[in-house]
């Protein structure tokens, strides 16, 4: 798409409100993965922006020892960051 309402970051700035729901229902057109190779490909820095969960997942996190279980006084064991 070629608008020139969008050509340059201070467009896009102020023009948001029209562009922010314009993006969302594209990206709605493919997958996290799908996207990600999309802009990877023609070279726009991006990465994913996880859940919670999806975070505490990270198999870093779980090298790293970063989430843990500690007692707590009246709720038991429970795992923490």
């Amino acid at each position: 798409m070629r608008d020139p309402r969008f050509t340059t970051n201070p467009q896009r700035v102020a023009n948001r409100e029209i562009l922010n729901p314009l993006l969302n229902a594209r990206f709605l057109e493919g997958s996290r993965a799908q996207w990600i190779d999309v802009l990877t490909e023609a070279g726009v820095p991006c990465g994913s922006v996880r859940s919670v969960a999806e975070a505490l997942e990270d198999p870093q996190i779980h090298a790293r020892n970063m989430v843990v279980e500690a007692e707590h006084a009246i709720l038991g064991a429970m795992r923490v960051v």
